[in-house]
């Protein structure tokens, strides 16, 4: 597993030698079953209903929420994409009151094996479609939106 020479957990964090690197993957379905054990114990009612409403903007804005309510999963796919926005919330409150946890976390998770860079190719190929969490999502993420 890589450590930076301190061992300190949080390598990934502010490694030049590990700044681009994505887990395979294997490791990132891992890391994100350890993480949402670990937020088991979040109360989601706690969330105030005005950053509900934010969360849900942001997701309307991005064009996640459907348009036409009256088709048949549209409130499903709202109620999906308010769980997702949600736990990227409650793990952006955990990561920044308690980065340590998600040091240890990601830790456990990250071997030599788990860990190739990201293609610096931004064009996107039909075989690149068949690994999208390794190829294609971490892709999209280094386009800059703001020029849009």
């Amino acid at each position: 597993m890589p450590e930076n020479s301190k061992g300190d957990l949080g390598f990934w964090r502010n490694s030049k030698e590990y700044g681009d690197v994505i887990l395979n993957e294997d490791a990132v379905n891992e890391l994100s079953d350890l993480i949402l054990q670990y937020m088991t114990e979040i109360d989601f009612k706690d969330l105030p209903s005005i950053i509900g409403q934010v969360l849900d903007d942001f997701a309307d804005q991005s064009g996640c929420m459907p348009t036409h309510l009256e088709e048949g999963k549209s409130f499903e796919s709202i109620v999906n994409t308010q769980l997702a926005v949600t736990l990227a919330y409650q793990l952006g409150r955990l990561d920044g009151k308690s980065s340590q946890i998600i040091d240890k976390l990601v830790d456990e998770v990250v071997s030599n094996e788990a860990l190739s860079n990201i293609n610096e190719e931004s064009e996107i190929t039909n075989e690149d479609l068949n690994s999208p969490v390794e190829k294609v999502y971490p892709k999209l993420r280094l386009i800059n939106f703001s020029d849009q």
